[in-house]
């Protein structure tokens, strides 16, 4: 009859199968545990592909740990927070749906050598969001307008970036060191580029 589940609870297990019963305020589906708001361990080490609801506000720390099969991720809802280290042992996630977390950086979070394709959801893609992605080839933004300082800094292999047409603002060092990038297109609004957005960028 477990009333309060907390962060980290079965990190580092190898429960495979469990069963809650008589639990208020928790389920088990698809394999994950949730409680009201939040994914707190997935044990479905075969999972794929995982698509975060509209009702979820949080993942716990190491909620998908040695998921090695998990390729895709999304969440595309701003109301989310994701803990550090959920994704230990995913080797195999490279490709993602992400708005602008409640907290976080993503290389915190996912790492920074397994992601290759990245769709991103919102205004403004933060300061450092996705610095440094070493494995990083493609980037789609959806509705995005202003990219701030350092958000795609030393992303090295980036060659493909969508959605630029509508960005209005890059902040200074944006995507300094983007070294692979060969071709852009700067919409004809856009009003400021800013200190050494695109220095580095020399393919």
């Amino acid at each position: 009859n477990a009333k309060d589940i907390k962060p980290l609870a079965f990190a580092g297990s190898d429960i495979k199968v469990i069963e809650i019963v008589d639990s208020d305020g928790y389920i088990l589906r698809d394999g994950c545990l949730y409680n009201d708001t939040s994914l707190i361990y997935c044990f479905d080490k075969s999972i794929e592909r995982y698509v975060c609801g509209k009702r979820l506000h949080r993942i716990f720390g190491a909620a998908f740990e040695g998921c090695d099969k998990l390729e895709y991720f999304e969440s595309i809802h701003t109301n989310i927070s994701i803990d550090e280290n959920v994704f230990v042992g995913c080797n195999n996630l490279f490709e993602i749906k992400i708005a602008t977390l409640q907290q976080g950086v993503i290389s915190r979070i996912f790492g920074s050598d397994k992601l290759k394709k990245i769709e991103f959801y919102g205004n403004k893609v933060p300061r450092k969001y996705f610095y440094k992605q070493n494995a990083l080839e493609t980037i789609v933004l959806h509705g995005t307008v202003e990219i701030a300082d350092l958000a795609f800094a030393n992303c090295r292999n980036l060659v493909t970036i969508k959605g630029l047409e509508n960005i209005v603002a890059y902040g200074d060092y944006s995507f300094y060191n983007c070294s692979s990038i060969d071709e852009l297109a700067i919409s004809n609004s856009c009003n400021r580029i800013g200190l050494g957005t695109f220095v580095g960028c020399d393919s």
